[in-house]
């Protein structure tokens, strides 16, 4: 019996991927020939009649059955697009998503009105998605980024070397900030000192525990619950974050976070309850509360913005 041609490789896989991918099947199949036979669309296309290598018929078979187990496709095939850029993702770090992208054009867009150059403190980071692209886009701004992950940070340090743009990673738990003084961009294992940034921009976990039987397997079973969940107190990452606003953004900066649709008020009362002045919630395409920015007023910087509200929301 002949080895089979790339043509029937890719119809098997499409009926092991339906399962997971429904209408996508056939593309997805596409995608990950092209990982294994390490040819771009086009030329895999001129090329299905071949019958590929031994070993580029059994790296497909594997990718295919990563893929048909419920691993997510980016996992899969190593990386994930966000705006015009790809990034390096795996096990231990989250995929980034077309709603962050808001988030990068709306930091983009103020750090293009600002006079001079800044200084970006990322909280979060991932896969550095956030830190890379406002890095690459506005190349005389000074970004650092913190995760708590070290899973994430080596991808987010690969990502930042595959798009050439220079960035001080941390590792750091924003729950624990209170042995840094704040700005560590002075060094890499200095203590902060603060304020340091103009801008602090962050893509917490938001996702409360009760919610995750609604979320897709692929999320729940293979992305890092550390960068899903907020644990009990949906708000929980947001507190942490008002107060790291407040110590590390010079007066004037401002913090822009990402948030859960549902929970944009409660954000919103947060950072007013915190003394933050020009507060927005901006929603996304679909009209969901996505987004909160607002800017540090330095007449209030200095008391602790949560100590009269710690358990009020």
């Amino acid at each position: 019996m002949n080895p089979p041609t790339r043509r029937q490789l890719l119809m098997d896989a499409s009926h092991m991927l339906t399962p997971v991918a429904g209408e996508m099947a056939k593309r997805e199949g596409r995608w990950l020939l092209e990982k294994a036979s390490g040819c771009d669309g086009a030329a895999l296309m001129a090329a299905l009649g071949d019958i590929p290598a031994p070993t580029e018929a059994e790296a497909f078979r594997a990718l295919v059955h990563r893929r048909a187990s419920g691993e997510p496709l980016q996992y899969v095939l190593g990386e994930a697009p966000f705006l015009r850029r790809m990034f390096h993702v795996g096990p231990g770090v989250l995929i980034p998503r077309p709603e962050t992208e808001m988030l990068a054009v709306r930091a983009l867009g103020g750090l293009a009105s600002r006079p001079g150059p800044a200084a970006v403190l990322d909280v979060g980071t991932g896969s550095g998605c956030l830190a890379v692209t406002l890095a690459a886009e506005r190349p005389h701004t000074r970004v650092e980024a913190w995760d708590v992950s070290m899973e994430a940070l080596a991808y987010a340090r690969m990502n930042a070397n595959r798009h050439g743009v220079d960035i001080r990673f941390r590792q750091q738990d924003m729950l624990e900030t209170g042995g840094l003084d704040a700005a560590a961009a002075e060094g890499s294992d200095a203590p902060v000192v603060s304020p340091a940034f103009d801008l602090v921009v962050s893509n917490p976990p938001y996702i409360h525990r009760s919610e995750g039987a609604s979320l897709q397997s692929s999320v729940v079973d293979f992305e890092p619950d550390i960068a899903l969940f907020a644990s009990g107190d949906a708000l929980l990452f947001y507190r942490a974050l008002v107060r790291l606003g407040r110590r590390f953004l010079r007066c004037g900066g401002r913090l822009l976070v990402e948030i859960h649709a549902d929970r944009g008020q409660d954000v919103v009362a947060l950072f007013e309850d915190a003394g933050y002045v020009e507060i927005v919630c901006l929603q996304d395409q679909f009209g969901r509360d996505r987004i909160v920015e607002a800017r540090v007023d330095g007449s209030v910087r200095d008391a602790d913005p949560l100590s009269r509200n710690q358990t009020g929301r």
